[in-house]
């Protein structure tokens, strides 16, 4: 697998990330990860832990407005990334990536659970 894995699926509405022991620890395969993918509205990861590669990733959530995750979706406050009840990190990852929350990029919430 390499970088850009769902770099301007613009179709794509959701995706679930699963909870595999070293399923995606590369940040390469992170970086732009999911640029350009404007329309994702749903991002599901499985893990009880922020993956620290995807903290560490670079461009993605996009850069700008022809590249932020789920930015043709975001004025309607449905974009959520889900993670499991009592998980840990994904506070972090905002705090990297804040454009992911900004209402103006992304718009994403977190949902804990579900």
């Amino acid at each position: 697998v390499k970088k850009s894995l769902f770099c301007y699926m613009s179709n794509m509405t959701s995706c679930t990330i699963p909870d595999l022991p070293n399923a995606i620890s590369d940040t390469n395969i992170y970086n732009y990860m999911f640029y350009g993918s404007l329309n994702l509205n749903t991002i599901r990861i499985n893990s009880m832990e922020c993956p620290q590669a995807l903290i560490s990733s670079t461009g993605s959530f996009g850069r700008n407005n022809t590249s932020y995750v789920g930015y043709n979706t975001r004025m309607m406050g449905v974009n959520k990334l889900i993670v499991p009840v009592g998980a840990t990190g994904y506070d972090d990852l905002i705090t990297v990536h804040p454009e992911l929350t900004d209402p103006t990029k992304c718009g994403f919430t977190i949902q804990y659970g579900e």
